[in-house]
């Protein structure tokens, strides 16, 4: 998926927080190792209790879901990485409550 045109793009952009629609982009990053392949994994300790997690987070608006996943890993791991075959694709839709409650902490 392309990012958008920038002619198209407000400016400046808003925060994330300012718009309700947004796509994020997960990668599963392997590597070749003696004795088999391993998944490397990133450590979220944003919540209540720390979770490992595919490398990935939420794209900017200038950017296509490629360049997300390219950014986020890159942040999350300090990897470069180039992207291989897309292994899956899901929607996973937050009701309004839901979203403002987690916003407001209610």
């Amino acid at each position: 998926m392309d990012a958008p045109h920038p002619d198209r793009l407000p400016d400046p952009l808003p925060d994330y927080t300012e718009y309700d629609t947004r796509l994020a982009a997960y990668v599963l990053l392997t590597e070749d190792r003696p004795g088999g392949r391993r998944v490397l994994l990133a450590l979220w300790n944003e919540g209540d209790r720390p979770q490992w997690t595919l490398p990935g987070g939420g794209a900017e608006l200038h950017e296509g879901v490629e360049q997300t996943a390219v950014r986020e890993v890159r942040e999350e791991t300090g990897y470069d990485v180039v992207l291989g075959d897309v292994l899956w694709v899901s929607s996973y839709v937050i009701t309004p409550s839901v979203a403002t409650a987690t916003r407001t902490g209610r």
